[in-house]
C-alpha cells in the first residue's frame, strides 16, 4: 500500500487532548503537529480510518477534518520544520505518478 498525506485540523470546545491523539498516531508512518490544532500525517491509512481513529479521543462537541493532501504540487510558506519535515518525508515514501487523462 502506498503512503498518502493528510492534513488533520482538530476544532474543540475544551482544550485539545494532544498526549491522547498523538498516541492515536504511533501507528502511522510519520506525523508533525504544524500548529496548535493542525497536522500533517503519513499514513498507509485512509482518511475514514484516520479519522476514526482520533475522532474516538474528542469530545461530542469537537469537530475533525481529515482531507488527502498532494503534497508535490504546493506554494506557499510555512516554518522550515514543517518544509523540511515534507522534503523528507517525499523522499522517503514516494508517491506514484499522477494519471493524466490524453
Amino acid at each position: 500500500m502506498s503512503v498518502s498525506f493528510f492534513l488533520m485540523t482538530i476544532g474543540a470546545k475544551a482544550s485539545i487532548p494532544y498526549d491522547a491523539i498523538e498516541v492515536s498516531l504511533e501507528n502511522d508512518r510519520s506525523w508533525l503537529r504544524l500548529h496548535g490544532n493542525t497536522y500533517v500525517v503519513a499514513t498507509d491509512a485512509s482518511a475514514k480510518d484516520l479519522f476514526e481513529r482520533v475522532h474516538a479521543k474528542l469530545t461530542a462537541h469537537d469537530t475533525l477534518w481529515v482531507i488527502k493532501l498532494d503534497p508535490s504540487e504546493r506554494k506557499g510558506s510555512i516554518p522550515k520544520l514543517a518544509a523540511d519535515w515534507i522534503r523528507d518525508k517525499l523522499i522517503q515514501y514516494p508517491q506514484p505518478p499522477r494519471r493524466t487523462l490524453s
